[in-house]
């Protein structure tokens, strides 16, 4: 009799506690979700799953509101959402570098300054293998770390940093190449690439 009064009080505890972490966790689990699915009901799926995995580690959770509970929960939800993430990008492989661009509706924001500016990193990136592309996309419009950028790409960590310099390499040729391209100190694509340079 006392074991069952014992597991009903545990239950009504950790359906309390999964009450609070809920309230306090939900809002900022959805965007870090999105931010890295880009779709609402991805995200929102993500979000649901995280809780549904969190319920085995109720017994060792103390308190809502604790930072380790915290770290916990956001590590759940970052790897549920990665895993569909690779399987979003397993789905888009055959897609080329110009319908992801399109579809992304400009996959990197660079802050270009004219219209024949952006026409041309238009063109270029239209030309781009699709794992520059990739790898631009994640750290560049993303803002991933090298680290996180591996670990969607499922790649090492110095895979990932020599990719993005072959990107860089790639697109910087390319502006070479074209004759009415004028170089400045402040040019386009380097301050593009400011923010991926310090990770």
């Amino acid at each position: 009799m006392r074991l069952g009064k014992k597991r009903a009080k545990t239950g009504i505890r950790q359906r309390e506690l999964m009450e609070q972490i809920y309230t306090l966790y939900e809002q900022k689990l959805y965007a870090a979700a999105f931010g890295i699915l880009g779709q609402v009901q991805q995200a929102e799926d993500a979000v649901q799953d995280t809780f549904v995995k969190l319920v085995k580690y109720l017994p060792q959770i103390t308190a809502a509101d604790d930072e380790k509970t915290k770290r916990l929960v956001m590590q759940i939800l970052r790897s549920t959402a990665i895993d569909q993430y690779r399987k979003n990008h397993r789905e888009s492989e055959r897609l080329t570098a110009e319908e992801s661009l399109e579809q992304e509706n400009t996959l990197v924001e660079f802050p270009v300054k004219s219209v024949e500016d952006r026409e041309l990193l238009e063109r270029i990136f239209r030309q781009l293998p699709r794992e520059a592309l990739e790898v631009i996309r994640l750290r560049c419009y993303y803002g991933f770390t090298n680290r996180e950028t591996a670990q969607i790409l499922d790649i090492s960590e110095d895979a990932a940093s020599k990719r993005l310099e072959r990107a860089k390499k790639l697109v910087e040729s390319k502006l070479e190449e074209v004759e009415s391209y004028e170089k400045k100190d402040n040019c386009v694509f380097s301050e593009a690439y400011r923010t991926a340079q310090g990770n």
